[in-house]
């Protein structure tokens, strides 16, 4: 934070052009929010710089049949949240080159988006999936399939992961997450502000404070609030101790998990 904030309200048919100028300026595509305002989808494309430098692009959609231009073909990250918001408000990215479910696995009901204001209680979920997830079976010589989860030994959360190994070269993986979607931004709606960092510091055990601190960030900002200069460097101090504690533990854990057990020992006791 700390450097200027600027927006634009664009079409559908300048946002890409406007994007791109943003990407080829330095800018790079840090979020794609969507909003239901209630007959009108608001979708808000975040663009941050190296020097704090925000722009937003926002851009309006119906909630009857709400579509935006994909920007997937200018920005990696954008195609994502695209799949993302077509999943939970409904708004159909147009010439996604890969526009199947991110967030919502195929035994949620089709046609439901949970954080639609009208979305109401969630429906019964199908016994079966309809939709079988696309993995590519890779074959040929030699090739053989090693499938990892969702259920793990360790105490990471929930993910399925299909190896496809020749000896030991990984010729291919493809990983199935979004298990454990808590609904988190609908726990957030109508709690004071108070109340919602506490919150905030539950959604991951190892990010803490800096879930803590981003919606601290987004309050402030909202309000017009400016923290202190002795206030922001305790939070720089916590988020980057929170950094350093979290490096120390992943070095240890990829030592671990190649036979390294006395590595993982001492990295543990840095930690």
């Amino acid at each position: 934070g700390g450097g200027p904030v600027t927006s634009d309200d664009v079409s559908a048919h300048d946002l890409s052009e406007k994007l791109a100028a943003r990407l080829a300026n330095g800018f790079r595509l840090a979020m794609v929010a969507a909003h239901d305002d209630g007959p009108k989808l608001r979708v808000v494309y975040v663009l941050t710089n190296r020097v704090g430098a925000r722009h937003e692009l926002t851009l309006r959609t119906t909630a009857i049949d709400p579509k935006v231009p994909s920007l997937a073909a200018l920005s990696f990250p954008a195609g994502r949240f695209e799949r993302e918001m077509h999943d939970l408000f409904g708004i159909v990215p147009v010439g996604h080159p890969l526009p199947r479910r991110l967030v919502r696995h195929p035994h949620w009901p089709a046609g439901w988006y949970p954080l639609r204001r009208d979305a109401g209680l969630a429906p019964e979920f199908a016994d079966t999936e309809h939709e079988p997830y696309p993995f590519l079976q890779v074959a040929g010589p030699g090739v053989y399939e090693i499938p990892v989860g969702p259920v793990h030994a360790g105490m990471i959360e929930p993910g399925h992961f299909r190896f496809s190994v020749v000896g030991e070269t990984i010729v291919k993986i493809k990983a199935r997450l979004w298990f454990v979607h808590r609904g988190v931004e609908k726990l957030f709606e109508g709690r004071p502000t108070s109340d919602a960092v506490n919150l905030a510091e539950c959604i991951s055990g190892d990010t803490s404070v800096a879930h803590a601190l981003a919606f601290t960030l987004a309050v402030e900002d909202a309000l017009g609030l400016v923290m202190s200069e002795e206030g922001q460097r305790h939070r720089a101090l916590l988020v980057e101790l929170e950094r350093l504690y979290n490096h120390v533990a992943d070095l240890g854990a990829l030592a671990n998990d190649v036979g390294y057990g006395i590595a993982n020992a001492h990295a543990m006791r840095i930690r």
